[in-house]
């Protein structure tokens, strides 16, 4: 019978929590902890509550709980290290972040997830994004090719890496991201260098067509991919 009500109340708190009424979540959330003390799934969304409220201590101690229940709840690794990053226990953070990565590698099957390359991608940006402030150059390069590995489609991130290059050797470039068709430059180019970039686009020849109008005549387009 409690088993039945815990499931209940799971999928009530959950309801709740999607609809952002927190409170009365965390209410429901904290009723099954006391029914069953060992039930993680309520414990980590008592630390996502705690952490949407800035109440950081609460919700570290929440997710280690979850951590403490079951050292595999990969998402509860991931807002746990997010959360060290934010109140600067980078190397905690560090150390939390890897041993769920290194979970997910050794997985047999794999994790059941997914968008657990996407969390751990956008892990991986949030370190870079950290370092890059520092002027960290070599680590924020290391933590964004990490981070679009995992996500190809994040193209933002590939303009991060160029911005990183750019400070790192003081080149003075800007940097746009936008598609061609809705560039809004009258310069015209000698050459235009399209690197690994036709695999991500829908309509190539549309894509090829509307970058043409941005070269001088008798300019070069140079196209490259790895597909």
């Amino acid at each position: 019978m409690e088993n039945y009500k815990e499931i209940n109340l799971l999928e009530k708190g959950k309801d709740l929590f999607t609809k952002n009424h927190l409170k009365k979540a965390y209410e429901v959330f904290d009723e099954i902890t006391n029914i069953n003390p060992k039930s993680s799934e309520a414990f980590f969304y008592i630390g996502n509550i705690f952490h949407i409220q800035g109440q950081l201590g609460k919700a570290v101690k929440a997710f280690n709980k979850v951590l403490e229940l079951d050292p595999k709840h990969t998402d509860a690794s991931i807002s746990l290290s997010v959360i060290l990053n934010d109140i600067g226990r980078y190397e905690d953070a560090q150390k939390i972040f890897d041993k769920a990565n290194d979970q997910v590698k050794n997985e047999k099957k794999g994790i059941e997830d997914p968008h657990v390359n996407k969390k751990f991608s956008a892990k991986h940006y949030e370190l870079a994004e950290m370092y890059f402030s520092y002027n960290r150059y070599e680590e924020a390069l290391s933590e964004y090719s990490k981070a679009i590995g995992l996500n190809p489609e994040h193209l933002e991130i590939r303009d991060k890496i160029a911005k990183v290059y750019s400070k790192k050797n003081n080149l003075e470039i800007k940097y746009i991201c936008s598609s061609p068709e809705k560039l809004k430059i009258k310069k015209k180019f000698d050459v235009l260098l399209m690197l690994e970039i036709v695999e991500h686009v829908d309509d190539i020849n549309l894509f090829v067509k509307q970058s043409s109008k941005f070269l001088k005549k008798n300019g070069l387009m140079f196209i490259a991919t790895l597909n």
